[in-house]
């Protein structure tokens, strides 16, 4: 198989998933269509994304401390890395920089601990 036959195939099954998910939401979807359905529809409505505009995101940098790139007269919060970091994992389950969670202890299995990576 050449690269030629592999863009083929893969720019079919992008069309084919397009397909799938520009059709309309039915009872007999899964969850999991469904969300993808959603998912997909919200992030192709252009006009109310136009609309909406950038405010949701500069809800969530002046509610995590802001940013100096995109505020003026930027001041920094009064909470440390560690506490934005905890923010960002509590808010959004996401890791930043670092990843962690909570896991058994290697050394001791009966008791939990917070792991890093």
């Amino acid at each position: 198989m050449d690269f030629e036959d592999f863009e083929d195939k893969r720019l079919r099954k992008c069309i084919q998933a397009n397909g799938v998910l520009e059709e309309p939401i039915t009872l007999e979807d899964n969850a999991a269509t469904r969300k993808a359905k959603t998912f997909y529809n919200t992030c192709m409505d252009l006009p109310n994304i136009r609309k909406i505009g950038d405010e949701p995101i500069r809800e969530v940098l002046r509610s995590l401390g802001g940013w100096p790139v995109a505020t003026p007269n930027w001041n920094p919060p009064d909470f440390s890395a560690e506490v934005l970091l905890g923010l960002i994992r509590g808010i959004y389950n996401e890791g930043f920089l670092i990843e962690q969670w909570v896991g058994p202890d290697d050394k001791n299995s009966s008791v939990n601990i917070i792991q890093v990576r």
